[in-house]
């Protein structure tokens, strides 16, 4: 044996070029290792080394090797990094809970040891999807597979739902016979009970509640469906002791449809009108209508009568009774001749001339229709024509592009329409020098073009009527009046004229000497605030100013801001002045304004040391500390 080692040293491209002796020791001082030599291999072996926080150090492709036969092994091959177990056996990774996790430390697959395995849960954005449980697993949310098999072990049975002893429920495969059964029951009583069969040629069978017996049979090759037997004998066969078919519509009319290949459609149905009815949907027409009191109408969809016939076209016959060959009624539509119709009946009378044109009918309510069949043109938006209503005492008028009434009187003035009641003239409408006047006895109103104006009238004497007529009364009143112009109270002069009223507010602005630097308002208790209100030229105004800090300007003390310039001309001022943490002389209570032309507040406080009780002092800044208060209120007038 060798009783000497060699040490050497150099950078980390001079270990990789140098091939030591067996045994020799190097050192990279590049990067701070040692390698070890075999005598043969150009840069040696470096030896595993630790950085400073302990841990040691692979390189890519470097392996952390475990076993005898290198059994597992750990490493980063530079682009993923791996774990692989290459001996025999498993790989096993144990622990209490465990948890794979992201590179952000969200778990999504875990398992929390139970004591005899655990419980394994895969989650998906950090909610459990999959748990396993003790009796199988437990899925949150949708399913969602290429194909789906439960076995039981027996090839029969291909889908079970089991309870905790026997199978509740399955489907069957039946082999040659039926290839799908699905029945319930217990299997310690056989195969229970039969509820649905899919038979080889498509058969569809479903059981009664013995589930020995079909009674919804669908036969495949025949097309046909069987209710109360398994032998249609139609494409519907129902058969049963009170058979009876119900269609129940619960959003509208019920309909059963009949149609052909050549595309004719009909269908009898209730019309949604509380009406059975055959309708026509080629046409989409109602062809009979019966109603809830048994009415028939032909060609109507609300009959009035026990039989109603509707409206045919020119020159068919609608209803004919015959006896052998001939009529002896008819009703009909005539195009050459003038006809009335109905003459022995109860329905409308109908004139016509001119061919097939109606000029005049009496319907079956006794109303007169003049140029219209409708009973009421006047609330149609298309119609025209005149009717006198008969149940109503009504008279209705439609004209397209005119008037639909036109009432002419001649020679003198008066009236042109009366409104009565019970007999009882209670109004009337009419003229007076080709204008228009309408109202009740002494109380009306007259419309002057002349003057643009809607005069006081007495409908009586067909004359003005002047200060004699309230507009609303104490309990009768209007809501608002809205003008463009004034109001002119207690006279007709330009002084009774009151052409403005105001509400509004203001901010008012504290000032020494004409500046206010360093001067600042107590939000807290109210800042600066203002409120007025003008009527006409007259100008109501409060205000409050609270302050904590009155600056540094001096001077005369003045609030500005007024909601209007003022005329030098004021009244009735009241106001005070105090702190509200402490007590200053001369001026803790009341105060006076004078307001200026210059539009601002001068204020004013008693002078004690005066002899005249009404000797005033101007208040300066001096008068003032960072908590004072002032308030007041004034009235002043102006030009705006």
């Amino acid at each position: 044996m060798a009783t000497q080692v060699q040490l050497r040293r150099g950078t980390s491209s001079e270990n990789d070029s140098f091939t030591g002796a067996q045994g020799e020791l190097t050192f990279d001082t590049t990067n701070k290792r040692v390698r070890v030599h075999d005598g043969a291999t150009a840069g040696g072996f470096e030896l595993k080394t630790e950085n400073s926080s302990g841990d040691t150090l692979f390189a890519d492709g470097e392996k952390a090797i475990f076993g005898a036969g290198s059994d597992l092994q750990i490493y980063h091959d530079g682009t993923q990094s791996i774990i692989h177990d290459a001996g025999t056996g498993n790989l096993r990774i144990k622990g209490t809970d465990i948890t794979i996790q992201d590179a952000d430390g969200n778990g999504f697959i875990s398992m929390i040891d139970g004591g005899a395995g655990g419980t394994v849960f895969l989650k998906h954005l950090g909610s459990n999807v999959l748990t396993t449980t003790s009796t199988g697993i437990d899925v949150t949310g949708t399913v969602t597979a290429d194909s789906f098999q439960a076995d039981s072990g027996n090839t029969n049975y291909n889908l079970l739902a089991r309870n905790s002893s026997n199978v509740a429920a399955y489907i069957q495969n039946g082999g040659s016979g039926p290839v799908l059964e699905a029945r319930s029951g217990n299997m310690s009583a056989g195969q229970g009970d039969l509820h649905l069969q899919v038979a080889n040629n498509g058969d569809i069978s479903f059981y009664d509640d013995t589930g020995t017996t079909p009674k919804f049979f669908w036969d495949a090759s025949a097309e046909s469906l069987g209710i109360g037997t398994s032998s249609p004998s139609r494409t519907l066969d129902i058969e049963a002791t009170a058979a009876s078919v119900e269609i129940n519509s619960t959003a509208g009319g019920a309909n059963l449809y009949l149609t052909s290949v050549t595309g004719n459609l009909s269908r009898i149905r209730w019309n949604g009108l509380a009406s059975f009815a055959i309708r026509d949907d080629n046409a989409a027409s109602d062809r009979l209508v019966i109603d809830t009191s048994g009415n028939v109408g032909i060609g109507t969809s609300s009959p009035g009568y026990r039989l109603d016939l509707g409206i045919i076209s020119n020159g068919t016959t609608a209803f004919n009774v015959t006896n052998g060959s001939n009529s002896n009624l008819r009703f009909k539509v005539e195009d050459s001749v003038s006809t009335i119709m109905n003459t022995g009946g109860s329905g409308a009378l109908a004139f016509t001339s001119g061919g097939s044109t109606e000029r005049m009918r009496i319907d079956s309510s006794g109303n007169l229709l003049v140029g219209t069949t409708d009973p009421a043109p006047y609330v149609s938006s298309t119609e025209t024509g005149v009717a006198l209503r008969n149940a109503f005492g009504l008279v209705g008028a439609s004209r397209d592009s005119g008037a639909s009434a036109i009432f002419n009187r001649l020679n003198l003035d008066g009236n042109i329409a009366e409104f009565r009641k019970d007999g009882t003239t209670v109004g009337s409408i009419g003229t007076n020098g080709s204008r228009l006047y309408a109202g009740t006895g002494d109380t009306g109103l007259f419309f002057n073009d002349q003057l643009d104006s809607i005069d006081p009238w007495n409908t009586s004497t067909n004359a003005a009527r002047d200060a004699a007529i309230d507009l609303g009364d104490g309990s009768r009143r209007f809501k608002d009046l809205y003008l463009s112009g004034g109001v002119y109270l207690g006279g007709t002069g330009s002084a009774n004229k009151l052409d403005d009223y105001e509400e509004g507010t203001w901010t008012p602005s504290l000032t020494f000497g004409g500046t206010n630097v360093g001067l600042t308002y107590d939000a807290g208790a109210g800042g600066t605030q203002g409120q007025y209100v003008k009527i006409g030229k007259l100008v109501y105004i409060a205000f409050s100013i609270n302050l904590t800090n009155k600056g540094s300007s001096t001077g005369n003390a003045q609030i500005s801001g007024l909601p209007f310039s003022s005329t030098n001309v004021y009244f009735n001022e009241l106001g005070g002045f105090s702190h509200r943490y402490s007590s200053m002389s001369n001026i803790n209570g009341p105060m006076t304004f004078l307001i200026s032309s210059s539009s601002v507040i001068n204020l004013y406080h008693p002078n004690s040391s005066a002899a005249a009780s009404d000797n005033v002092a101007g208040v300066t800044e001096g008068n003032f500390n960072n908590t004072s208060r002032v308030w007041g209120n004034a009235v002043y007038m102006t030009n705006s």
